[in-house]
């Protein structure tokens, strides 16, 4: 399953098995707030695909392959909120009847990080907001420049995105830090 780290409130716990029975099962809890379902498995080897879409922000579960269209479930706003602001723990175990999974019972297969998200980014100087620092970035300060009341979006981005009022060297120095 995966939990925010020191939190009973925020968890995903996938199964496969689940209580004897043939088929897959999840729950997953939000800020205390519980959704479960189940489907029925075929006869396979019990494989879970697990996906996830960061710009969507939904986890795919399926048991024919990665992504939203092989899904049978699809669970939304994970990563937002207050899972986003903290360290979020993976782990893989045995069941509630205390069986051990024993060597060459459960691996991960095809682990991947395709594209995420670091803490505290986009950072405020990310003007273009395409997740780089360049040119475009630069194009909305010299658009603005010497403007008052623009705003961060608007490249008034000193003082940690606060701004001092106008689009000055200080808001370039700032995007030259970046860069």
């Amino acid at each position: 399953g995966m939990t925010i780290e020191n939190s009973t409130d925020n968890y995903v716990s996938l199964s496969v098995d689940y209580d004897g029975g043939a088929h897959y099962y999840y729950e997953q809890v939000v800020d205390g707030t519980v959704t479960s379902a189940q489907t029925a498995r075929a006869a396979d080897d019990g494989t879970l695909y697990i996906s996830y879409d960061s710009v969507l922000d939904e986890l795919y579960l399926s048991y024919s392959g990665y992504g939203s269209a092989n899904a049978w479930q699809t669970l939304s706003g994970l990563l937002a909120g207050q899972w986003s602001s903290s360290k979020a723990d993976v782990s893989l175990g045995g069941g509630s009847s205390g069986t051990i999974i024993a060597d060459s019972d459960a691996y991960l297969d095809n682990l991947e990080v395709s594209s995420g998200v670091l803490p505290g980014w986009p950072p405020v100087t990310d003007l273009y907001e395409d997740g780089y620092i360049d040119l475009y970035d630069l194009s909305i300060i010299a658009d603005n420049w010497l403007a008052s009341g623009v705003g961060a979006e608007g490249g008034d981005i000193n003082g940690n995105g606060t701004g001092d009022g106008t689009v000055n060297l200080q808001d370039l120095a700032e995007l030259g830090l970046a860069w």
